[in-house]
């Protein structure tokens, strides 16, 4: 693919001319390091740099092996503003703006470095003010391992930063081709390079798309090495910015006038246009999403998200099945499945109409079911037993988190079902109503036989012949009586303040002994609090499963001198980044909490495994150097590692996790801050 972009390369041509005071001058240096977010490893070869408030260029650099960028600016004077950028795998742009620099900045960047694509790109600038003709060129492209330089001249360059020098004045059109390192991406880019003593040449366009008509787009075309650009509207006002916007009071016709000045003092020149400036301010653009609503008991439901623009805007809209709405944002059911065009017309107060047309190709929906044992034996066994009353709850995947769609209270045998649901992805969970039969026997259990949704059974809804979904009851573990208690309440973190769907009452807290059994269950009241009385003296863990969110393990020992514990606090998770999917190799074992950050003497990781394992553990400084390691064997279900941190000097480390082949597991950014 070609690219040809009219491109002003800004340099600083005038302020290199102007004669420093030698002993006046003050360095300002601006570093950091560069990360990849996937690994949080730190990444060489990445390019950065440096631009003022004007996004004049100061300074450009790549980062070192051990990531570290270093960027400086020499001046007699404080600096304004100072912004370093960097480009991301999706040639997105990252920045940061030193309002008032100290002499020595510090800003780190993460960005993703997995993109599969490769993107050409570079940028030149004379190697010096007196030296027109002697082009430096830099590549700033992306996952690029091979070079192809034509500098228009008929020569070529197959180095990654070229030093090229033309013959004479003029514009010359160079291209960079590149390959990256499998031979399976090529990209080119293109752009006119002025070499020498180039006269500028001053052009423009105007337009006004998706604007007002008496609001005007100017868009600086002109060739050169430009410093000033001087607009003039013909309506009296004037402008210095290089591609300015300009609103227009009164119709008519403009004699608009562009002047430029080259950053060299020898180039100037002017051109002018005649604009036509229409009152006619109507504006509207129709515009709309749909989303499926799978949480509704109703198949077929859809939400319509409107995003159409305009004042004071009317909507009709058509489902595409006979009927049709006024409302702003509409919801409907379609009666049956198929595929329908929906389409959205709306019209302004000012006389403005526009419409907007889209198809919606509807989900099919399953009935499914199972059967809940004890044991050998259904739930309930005989005809019109309902001994054991339960309630199955399911909850449907929706963009990589658990959300709760129905309840559905069942007894005869054993046997729930769902009737209408889309397919997808789908947990449930199984527990007995307070007073049932067996209620103290047996824990509330997942699909198929888990009491942590993290570990259970995931259901997969693709057809009509899905009846066998069985849930097998955990049983509780038997533990001796006696006086001890525990007592608390459960809360929310900073992420759950804006969740209308995290709630306190109702909500199960668990409590396991030293084997990861569960031995007691509970239910939160009206205001989150709950407790566990006749309790024998012993270690045991308490945990909140609240299906979907993250809440962690807490430890705790009941002894002769402390028989009870009170006020715990349990904290959930609303978005806790380990919901569903992590970025992890082994989903097996997670690293489901590492805290404090920043530590100094303790470092403490909660991890979670489904069986007992092994696995190995060790920190890496920057450098690529191994630090500290060790082995872990680990139990089913939580628990916590401590780390003595005491030796380790203050700065970044990385956390890898590696399994007993030498499978790496997870890997995590930790922070050291000696005191």
């Amino acid at each position: 693919m070609i690219k040809k972009i009219l491109t002003i390369n800004l340099m600083l041509l005038l302020q290199l001319s102007v004669p420093m005071v030698a002993n006046a001058q003050q360095t300002y240096t601006f570093k950091g390091i560069v990360y990849d977010e996937l690994t949080m490893q730190p990444v060489w070869g990445h390019s950065v740099w440096l631009t003022d408030e004007d996004s004049v260029y100061y300074d450009l650099g790549f980062t070192d092996i051990f990531g570290t960028y270093t960027l400086s600016i020499e001046t007699d004077s404080t600096p304004g503003p100072i912004t370093v950028s960097t480009f991301d795998c999706m040639g997105e742009l990252h920045e940061y703006t030193f309002q008032i620099p100290d002499t020595l900045n510090s800003i780190d960047f993460v960005l993703c470095f997995q993109n599969t694509s490769c993107e050409a790109f570079y940028t030149y600038e004379p190697v010096s003010p007196s030296d027109l003709f002697s082009i430096q060129f830099t590549d700033l492209s992306y996952a690029a391992s091979e070079w192809l330089w034509d500098f228009g001249d008929g020569t070529a360059d197959t180095t990654q930063h070229p030093l090229h020098n033309f013959n004479t004045s003029g514009t010359y059109f160079v291209c960079l081709q590149i390959i990256d390192s499998l031979g399976m991406c090529s990209d080119t880019y293109c752009m006119e390079v002025m070499v020498g003593d180039i006269e500028c040449e001053a052009n423009f366009i105007a337009h006004h798309d998706s604007l007002p008509s008496n609001t005007i787009q100017f868009v600086d075309m002109s060739l050169g090495s430009i410093d000033v650009w001087y607009w003039t509207f013909g309506d009296g006002e004037d402008s210095y910015e290089q591609s300015p916007m300009h609103e227009y009071d009164s119709v008519g016709t403009y004699e608009v006038c562009l002047q430029i000045f080259g950053s060299n003092g020898l180039c100037a020149d002017s051109v002018c246009q005649t604009v036509v400036v229409s009152l006619d301010t109507s504006y509207c653009e129709a515009g709309f999403e749909l989303v499926l609503d799978t949480l509704n008991l109703t198949p077929h439901t859809y939400r319509f998200i409107n995003q159409s623009e305009g004042e004071l805007l009317t909507y009709l809209w058509d489902f595409g099945d006979g009927e049709i709405s006024t409302l702003e944002q509409p919801e409907h059911t379609y009666a049956n499945g198929g595929d329908y065009t929906v389409c959205l017309v709306v019209n302004s107060i000012d006389g403005c109409t526009d419409s907007l047309c889209q198809s919606i190709e509807t989900m099919d929906y399953y009935n499914f079911g199972g059967q809940v044992f004890m044991g050998d034996f259904p739930m309930n066994i005989e005809a019109g037993d309902s001994s054991n009353m339960a309630s199955a709850y399911l909850y449907r995947k929706i963009n990589n988190s658990w959300k709760f769609m129905e309840e559905r209270v069942f007894w005869e045998y054993g046997y729930y079902t769902f009737l209408n649901k889309p397919v997808g992805e789908y947990l449930v969970r199984v527990d007995l109503h307070e007073g049932a039969l067996n209620y103290e026997d047996y824990a509330p259990t997942y699909f198929t036989h888990a009491t942590d949704w993290k570990q259970a059974a995931i259901f997969d809804l693709n057809d009509s012949l899905q009846f066998a979904t069985n849930v097998q009851f955990r049983p509780l573990a038997d533990q001796p009586s006696g006086m001890g208690s525990i007592s608390g309440y459960i809360s929310g973190d900073f992420s759950c303040f804006n969740d209308t769907s995290f709630i306190l009452s109702g909500q199960l807290v668990e409590l396991y002994n030293n084997n990861n059994k569960v031995v007691q269950f509970t239910y939160t009241d009206t205001e989150g609090d709950f407790s566990f009385s006749g309790l024998s003296m012993g270690n045991y863990s308490v945990k909140v499963e609240y299906t979907g969110l993250y809440s962690p393990y807490v430890n705790l020992a009941l002894t002769d001198s402390e028989p009870g514990v009170s006020g715990l606090e349990m904290m959930v998770h609303c978005q806790h980044p380990t919901n569903i999917e992590d970025s992890q190799n082994n989903a097996e074992i997670e690293i489901v909490e590492l805290y404090p950050v920043p530590a100094s003497d303790r470092l403490h990781l909660n991890i979670v495994s489904p069986d007992n394992s092994s696995a190995s553990i060790s920190l890496w400084n920057l450098r690529g150097q191994m630090v500290w390691a060790g082995q872990l064997e680990l139990y089913h279900g939580a628990q916590t590692l401590t780390v003595d941190t005491r030796v380790l000097h203050s700065g970044v480390y990385v956390l890898k996790m590696l399994s007993t082949e030498f499978e790496l597991i997870q890997t995590k950014k930790i922070i050291i801050n000696q005191p």
